[in-house]
């Protein structure tokens, strides 16, 4: 066998044991963080240390292999009309040496990789076009709740009622 061959197989255990170290000191730094009986300096430093090596583990066991801008396809079943919004920057992500597949939000697409479009179909019952129909007004509201930060959303159990319909007696 050759030089070349041992050198090879060489680096790839360092490579290996490498990985393996990594991941032990993980298991032991969320084990410090988590630790009650530690004071809370040492189990801060621990969490960071901990997120730090984390995000090197994770490199190394999910491989990026597509990116994708997620928009909204909004259907409103109030006047027919459709609106696209865009979401979000995501990458699909494939774990190496398994089968598991991930989509990972990405403030920004990987160079080098195309990028793709992902529609999420959603419908609502009011939109921006038939809005001042129902008594609202978009282009000019009077009321404004709060920054995106602290952004507001729709409980997934909401159910609207027949805005279309005649008005319910109470």
């Amino acid at each position: 066998m050759s030089d070349d061959f041992f050198a090879e197989l060489e680096f790839e255990i360092t490579a290996q044991t490498a990985k393996k170290v990594l991941k032990s000191d993980a298991v032991k730094l969320k084990r410090q963080a988590l630790n009650t009986k530690l004071n809370a300096p040492a189990r801060a430093k621990a969490a960071e240390e901990y997120k730090q090596i984390q995000s090197i583990v994770e490199a190394n066991q999910w491989q990026v292999v597509r990116a994708a801008g997620l928009f909204t396809e909004q259907h409103c079943d109030g006047c027919g009309s459709v609106h696209y919004n865009f979401l979000q920057y995501m990458q699909e992500e494939h774990k190496i040496g398994g089968k598991s597949r991930r989509w990972v939000r990405t403030p920004l697409p990987v160079d080098g990789l195309a990028i793709e479009t992902i529609i999420q179909p959603l419908t609502t019952h009011i939109c921006s076009d038939c809005c001042s129909e129902h008594g609202l007004n978009v282009l000019t509201p009077t009321i404004r709740l709060m920054p995106v930060a602290g952004a507001l959303t729709v409980s997934a159990a909401y159910i609207q009622g027949d805005i279309n319909g005649a008005p319910e007696e109470s």
